[in-house]
C-alpha cells in the first residue's frame, strides 16, 4: 500500500459516544389503564391492524395476547 497522503486531515476519535445515552422507560400492555389518561407512554408490540379516517389513523397495536 502507497503512503496516506490525507493523514493530518482525520483528526482524533473521541471515546465518548456519539449520542447521549436515553432512559426509555416501556409500558407493558398489562399496566395500561384510565390513570394513564393524557399521558405519553412507550409502547412495544406489533402492528396487528390499522385504518385511516379522513386525517386521522388508527393503529391496533398486540402484543402476545394483549390487544391496544
Amino acid at each position: 500500500m502507497g503512503e496516506d497522503y490525507s493523514r493530518e486531515l482525520y483528526g482524533d476519535l473521541s471515546v465518548e459516544p456519539i449520542f447521549p445515552t436515553v432512559k426509555r422507560v416501556w409500558t407493558e400492555f398489562k399496566e395500561i389503564d384510565e390513570s394513564l389518561v393524557d399521558k405519553e407512554i412507550l409502547v412495544r408490540g406489533r402492528l396487528f391492524n390499522s385504518r385511516v379516517k379522513g386525517n386521522l389513523a388508527f393503529l391496533v397495536m398486540r402484543n402476545s395476547f394483549l390487544t391496544v
